[in-house]
């Protein structure tokens, strides 16, 4: 995905991967999809009814990004260990959520999944300037 002009940006704090899954290109009821790599995501919201009592609500985010198909074995390993198993958080810009009907919602990244890989691989920088009282 390649932004032209970009007056606003939607960024998503993606927290506790709980679903890395491989989606390879194909054609699915006259619709052409890409090579991508999708990340699940789940929010658990209780509401308080008066008659009910407390009411559990699910919003599902999957991210979607795109991914060539010689690099889906590579990314889909390191997703699968690094994000399922640690926990890891990470912020992505993609376009407005889509759907919402049952409460999943739908997001393409900016980044491809080789670009997000590799900026998950790099170390973290401390900010090691001293303040001044």
């Amino acid at each position: 995905m390649k932004v032209i002009n970009e007056s606003f940006v939607v960024e998503y704090d993606v927290k506790n991967i709980t679903v890395v899954q491989v989606r390879k290109e194909g054609i699915v009821e006259g619709k052409k999809y890409g090579n991508e790599i999708q990340m699940r995501s789940t929010n658990l919201i209780e509401i308080d009814d008066d008659s009910l009592g407390s009411i559990y609500k699910e919003e599902i985010l999957i991210l979607k990004l795109i991914a060539e198909s010689d690099e889906l074995s590579e990314l889909n390993k390191f997703f699968n260990q690094r994000l399922s198993s640690q926990n890891l958080s990470f912020k992505a810009k993609g376009n407005l959520a889509k759907g919402g009907s049952k409460g999943i919602y739908e997001v393409t990244a900016i980044e491809t999944a080789k670009q997000l890989m590799q900026r998950l691989q790099e170390p973290k920088r401390l900010d090691t300037k001293k303040q001044h009282n």
